[in-house]
């Protein structure tokens, strides 16, 4: 409203950002991850968790917030109550980016353990090397419609989540 630019010198590397509700912005930072309301005059900062952040995501239909930091991936409800989501044998996940495909299933890549799927904080599906996907490296990811697009260190994956079927895009394909 008033066309200003907003510096704070405690916000340094940002990993990455999503839109809330209202006018509430969240970022993944290098040392932190913040919630910031942008309206004025309620201007606010409000920390969500510590630590290194590499991404964040809002469901705008459970109004739920997904983190994923260097030790954990998290999900917190519209008060911040925080729930850590781990693998079924209790390992922690550390997520790369996290995305939405239609069916409300929540998906994230990880350095090391390919791609996961959530409903309601618990996975619920999981695509690897051995289940076709290029590598267990995974890192940018694009839902459309049933369709998950990941980019992996030896490819491209196109992942039809209802039929699980797998197409790998590489260099010798152009």
């Amino acid at each position: 409203e008033k066309n200003e630019l907003f510096t704070d010198k405690h916000i340094g590397s940002i990993k990455d950002l999503a839109a809330s509700e209202g006018n509430e912005i969240l970022i993944a930072l290098h040392n932190m991850s913040l919630k910031i309301k942008i309206k004025q005059p309620e201007f606010a900062i409000e920390g969500i968790a510590g630590g290194r952040s590499n991404a964040v995501f809002y469901d705008k239909a459970t109004k739920k917030i997904y983190l994923g930091t260097s030790t954990n991936f998290i999900s917190f409800d519209e008060n911040l109550k925080s729930n850590i989501i781990t693998k079924q044998n209790g390992d922690h996940i550390f997520a790369i980016d996290i995305t939405k495909t239609d069916n409300g299933t929540i998906w994230l890549s990880t350095n090391d353990g390919g791609i996961y799927g959530v409903e309601n904080d618990q996975i619920v599906k999981r695509y690897n090397a051995t289940s076709g996907l290029p590598s267990n490296q995974a890192s940018a990811l694009l839902a459309v419609n049933d369709v998950l697009w990941a980019s992996t260190t030896k490819g491209i994956a196109r992942i039809n989540i209802v039929t699980d079927e797998i197409e790998v895009i590489t260099k010798q394909d152009g």
